[in-house]
């Protein structure tokens, strides 16, 4: 069985990890029908979600949270880092 992530919506990572299930976990109905989507989710579906997440664990680490914290904290444009770091 294929990895499957359910994530609540008031986790830090829910806006980093929009590829696991977000859901509201004080409301029944939400973990009810993430579940299901999750335990009949396609194959292929998985296999993507996983992708992305890992990816995204991958380079979004605590390294890469530090050298956006300390940069914030210095007063640097962080879609400017990132372009002149891609380029």
């Amino acid at each position: 069985m294929l990895f499957r992530s359910m994530l609540s919506r008031f986790a830090g990572s829910a806006n980093q990890l929009p590829a696991a299930l977000i859901v509201n976990p004080n409301s029944p109905e939400e973990i009810s029908e993430a579940l299901k989507r999750a335990l009949t989710m396609p194959l292929a579906e998985r296999i993507e979600r996983w992708r992305a997440l890992f990816s995204n664990v991958q380079g979004e680490d605590v390294g890469a949270w530090r050298d956006a914290f300390v940069g914030a904290l210095a007063g640097e444009d962080p879609v400017q880092e990132a372009s002149a770091l891609a380029s």
